[in-house]
């Protein structure tokens, strides 16, 4: 065992046979050497909506959330940028950057790496900052239950429960993941970045801007008052300012500063813990080049003609056929219609392509697609249409001016993806249409949208065989599209996995899955002008999740993996 390392585990395993009556006791001992290859993280979902590290966020319009619990979690790698907005159902704010929201709404917990700065109405049951928490005194923002800063505390309001502040020395934050980069209250809505804090007049806690009131202070250091304090334990002074105000009861380590109700006891000093930091795993990058063998449609231009490449879907042998005039797959007997009402539904223009040779690829039809998992090579907008697939492409997915609606495989798949339908995934109905496997293509079928590709992926047309895709090496500075940009009127029942940026526009619509807005495509940890959107024409709704939904996230060998253990070698000692 002293020799077992994380990839190399030595066991020894000793047999010894029964004593009996003329027959000698013997032993053996085998050792054994087991080669660990240890597993790697799979892409999940990782709450209603997820933006990878360093990507900040913007909430904008009136934002409406809903989940079977009541509890959406949003989870942002940067700063949340929240103005002039109102919402109904984010319960908790994860953030790896600042939390500063303008408008209204009430949340359950704010958790920040940052500051938390509130204006508004917005309020909050709990509130961690790793630096400081600021309540604009021209608003009505407060804290229902407890705020808990590392740095200082500034509150110009009122009803507020409780203030705690250790006054630690926060100015080591101020770089990735942190994002303390801006000053004042005011947020950038051109870049996206959201204020830090204004820094308090004071150190320790300042009620010193309004006739703020809280019911309980608890504060490592000094107190500045011009409101009303219920509560008081504080380890410095309490210091009077214009006048002062009221404190109830309280204790002080320092001067009362002429507060009859507040005594002064050396050594006093309450017990504050002190805020942990928002910790967030790292995501494997979005990497289309790797479904294009495993979706069920890979879409193409080779030979100045659209070309697709089937795989498991009844009817259809595997391999490349030509697509005549974007409406049949040309097979060698009977073609195949590709849309329900035989129109030219798939189109495509050589210019405005993420790839080099991918082009932009149109979706426009008013019946259905053939079923199952769609890949382009290039960027897709989607117009027209009611679609039962996952769209897959290497570059960047719009819904510009669309009508459309779209339900993932994986959504209610017995009544829309397998049952009536001629040529159905096998893959996911099974060979006969007698089973239904949620985990086939890795797992993408749960998504409606998933987009973004490694640079460096290619691929190379061989005639009328099969097409060789090459996966790239990942590097932020090579990493194409990947921006999903939803707007007009559009339903989707999944969820969708944005390689770089999501972001709502102008339109309507619903979304009926959580949403992954990795930042791949950022070359440093924090691009301030880059942001992810979730605004007002897109409200997301989480009720009614079929339970073939697998939301476990994807599984590819080269991004996931479970931990393999093989055995090397093995001698008698």
């Amino acid at each position: 065992m002293a020799t077992s390392t994380a990839t190399n585990f030595v066991a020894q395993v000793t047999g010894t046979t029964a004593s009996t009556i003329g027959r000698a006791k013997t032993t053996a001992t085998l050792q054994v050497n087991y080669t660990v290859t240890p597993g790697t993280a799979a892409i999940a979902p990782t709450g209603v909506f997820s933006t990878g590290k360093g990507l900040n966020f913007q909430l904008a319009g009136n934002v409406e959330v809903t989940t079977p619990n009541n509890d959406a979690v949003y989870n942002i790698g940067g700063d949340v940028f929240a103005p002039n907005y109102q919402q109904t159902g984010i319960k908790t704010i994860n953030a790896l950057g600042t939390i500063n929201i303008g408008g209204g709404g009430s949340f359950t917990t704010l958790n920040s790496n940052c500051d938390v700065n509130l204006s508004g109405g917005a309020y909050a049951t709990t509130i961690n900052a790793l630096r400081n928490i600021c309540f604009n005194r021209n608003s009505s923002s407060h804290v229902t239950g407890v705020a808990t800063a590392n740095g200082a505390i500034q509150v110009g309001t009122t009803n507020n429960k409780e203030l705690r502040a250790r006054s630690d020395n926060v100015s080591a934050l101020t770089s990735a993941p942190y994002n303390c980069q801006s000053t004042g209250f005011a947020g950038n809505s051109a870049t996206g970045l959201a204020a830090t804090c204004e820094t308090p007049d004071y150190t320790g806690i300042d009620l010193s801007k309004n006739s703020a009131g809280v019911n309980t202070v608890l504060s490592l250091t000094n107190v500045y008052l011009k409101g009303t304090i219920g509560s008081l334990t504080a380890g410095g002074n309490l210091v009077a300012v214009n006048g002062g105000g009221g404190v109830t009861q309280g204790t002080v380590g320092g001067t009362t500063g002429g507060f009859a109700n507040v005594t002064s006891v050396v050594g006093t000093m309450p017990t504050i813990a002190a805020v942990s930091a928002v910790v967030q795993s790292s995501e494997t990058p979005f990497n289309a080049w790797q479904f294009g063998t495993l979706a069920n449609y890979s879409f193409y231009y080779a030979m100045n003609v659209i070309r697709v490449k089937v795989v498991s879907v009844k009817g259809i042998p595997d391999g490349d056929y030509r697509v005549d005039n974007g409406t049949t797959i040309r097979l060698s007997g009977s073609d195949v219609n590709l849309c329900t009402d035989n129109s030219a539904c798939v189109s495509r223009s050589a210019s405005s392509g993420s790839g080099t040779t991918g082009g932009k690829w149109f979706l426009n039809t008013n019946g259905s697609l053939l079923r199952g998992v769609v890949w382009f090579n290039g960027d897709l907008d989607i117009h027209n249409g009611v679609y039962y697939n996952t769209f897959i492409a290497t570059g960047n997915i719009t819904s510009q001016n669309a009508n459309a609606t779209i339900y993932a495989p994986n959504w209610n798949p017995s009544t829309k993806m397998c049952s009536g339908v001629t040529n159905y995934p096998t893959n996911f109905c099974g060979v006969n249409n007698n089973s239904y496997n949620n985990n086939a293509a890795a797992g993408v079928g749960s998504y409606v949208f998933a987009a973004g590709s490694y640079g460096s992926g290619t691929m190379t047309e061989n005639g009328n065989s099969a097409a060789t895709i090459t996966v790239g090496t990942y590097d932020p500075t090579n990493y194409v599209g990947g921006n999903i940009t939803m707007a007009g009127s559009i339903n989707l029942y999944g969820n969708i996995l944005a390689g770089h940026v999501f972001s709502t526009g102008t339109g309507n619509g619903t979304i009926h899955g959580s949403i992954d807005s990795q930042g791949s495509g950022l070359s440093t940890p924090s691009q301030t002008s880059t942001f992810a959107t979730h605004g007002s024409s897109m409200p997301i709704n989480l009720t009614g999740v079929p339970s073939t939904m697998n939301n476990s996230g994807l599984n590819l060998d080269s991004s996931s993996s479970s931990t393999v253990v093989v055995m090397s070698s093995a001698r008698y000692l």
